[in-house]
């Protein structure tokens, strides 16, 4: 009987509870694959990316009343994981997007945090910052004004 079995570690004894179903299409992107060591009995394993957890949690369908508070919180933590994997064009996106308006770094903080569906804008503050000095080094975007930037492409029409 497995439950005798001493040898046996007590997480693995105890029955399996469900505490959410989650349905998501994922892309080649957001997931990998290790292959296992030869002579092995699995395959190999595979592994979800923040991009492909946060659409995993995003696209659950079932999550169990007492786990919804944890299950928010790592939904939370994917997507910051995601945004700060991707921050640099997320940022480049936005100040294309607004062509000659020239945003702040709080406008891009804000925009950047509707557009990857993270509630508090504060959580991205300095990612933001770090991707606006990394674009503004790499000379993707240029300063407008005092503390506001634009794409670097965008061309003035008065210029």
């Amino acid at each position: 009987m497995l439950d005798a079995d001493q040898t046996i570690a007590i997480q693995q004894r105890a029955p399996t509870q469900i505490v959410a179903v989650m349905i998501a299409e994922l892309a080649m992107e957001d997931w990998s694959w290790a292959p296992a060591a030869p002579g092995r009995i699995r395959s190999g394993t595979a592994s979800v990316k923040p991009s492909g957890a946060a659409k995993l949690r995003a696209g659950a369908v079932w999550v169990h009343p007492a786990y919804e508070a944890e299950h928010q919180e790592l939904l939370l933590r994917a997507r910051l994981r995601g945004f700060s994997e991707k921050a640099n064009d997320v940022v480049h996106d936005i100040l294309s997007a607004s062509g000659a308006t020239a945003l702040s770094k709080m406008d891009i903080v804000h925009l950047a945090a509707k557009a990857e569906s993270i509630p508090d804008p504060e959580r991205i503050r300095s990612t933001v910052d770090r991707a606006v000095t990394h674009l503004r080094r790499s000379g993707a975007i240029k300063v407008a004004g005092r503390g506001t930037y634009l794409a670097a492409h965008h061309h003035d029409d008065n210029t």
